[in-house]
């Protein structure tokens, strides 16, 4: 059997990334001509039943439910979509969830606490606006799992940070679950990399990943959204072990994005 990817997005939404990238690896695994004809349907079915997996806290609509119908409707076998705050590292099972959801929770739970499951591949287009703050409970006790949370002060103590964007979080939280070697492509807000509030960010992107591309997006890249961050393409690759050691890295801008970036009405 050849090797397979195994893919996640713990900001899936309705399934784009995941239903794009299920095509993509079942195209090459049809058109493995050293294998048999049954041995490439083995492959594909693989491919739609273990190896994608997607994760939304959003629940008004319940967005993750919306994804596994969609990704069922594109050929995916597994359905492993999850309602989850995939931040949350201990992937905790609240009290109320409905029987289903509950059983969901457990499998994921499951899946990433107990037997540490770990992916080649990681994409995703994370919220760029939602903080976490210690002022609040439940944002405190998710902030404070993340190394991030902490930061150098003028005088060279250690301190906590009062609160900290998601997008950032989620890049120490795809480096807990990819695999070593493993693959992270994100959209970025760009002030991560270039800020001087951030540059301890960049320095865990820097001893945690090679930097193997950067790709700049116009401002209006997501105006049809809602939103005008200026906003980058960050491809990452995870190291074995955190060092300085860089390669070059692979720079562009992107001038057309293939519509008028015109704000809605």
């Amino acid at each position: 059997m050849q090797h397979v990817d195994s893919v996640l997005d713990l900001c899936c939404g309705t399934g784009g990334f995941l239903i794009e990238a299920m095509a993509q690896m079942t195209e090459k695994a049809q058109g493995l001509r050293m294998l048999s004809e049954g041995e490439r349907a083995n492959l594909v079915d693989k491919i739609r039943d273990e190896m994608l997996y997607g994760v939304d806290a959003g629940k008004d609509p319940p967005i993750a439910r919306i994804a596994r119908i969609n990704m069922y409707l594109h050929g995916d076998g597994g359905s492993h979509m999850y309602f989850a705050d995939a931040l949350d590292k201990r992937v905790p099972v609240e009290e109320g969830l409905d029987p289903e959801l509950r059983a969901e929770r457990e499998e994921l739970q499951r899946l990433l606490v107990r037997d540490r499951r770990r992916f080649a591949v990681t994409l995703t287009n994370p919220p760029f606006a939602k903080r976490y703050s210690a002022a609040e409970p439940d944002g405190r006790e998710v902030l404070h799992q993340y190394d991030l949370s902490w930061y150098t002060a003028s005088d060279g103590s250690r301190k906590r940070r009062t609160s900290l964007k998601s997008n950032v979080m989620f890049l120490e939280r795809y480096y807990d679950l990819l695999e070593p070697e493993g693959s992270l492509c994100t959209i970025i807000d760009e002030s991560v990399l270039n800020t001087q509030s951030d540059k301890e960010v960049r320095r865990f992107i820097l001893e945690r990943f090679f930097v193997r591309a950067v790709i700049s997006l116009p401002q209006d890249a997501f105006i049809e959204s809602g939103s005008n961050v200026k906003t980058s393409i960050l491809f990452l690759t995870k190291k074995r072990t955190p060092s300085p050691d860089q390669p070059d890295t692979f720079y562009a801008s992107v001038e057309n994005i293939g519509y008028d970036g015109k704000k809605p009405t």
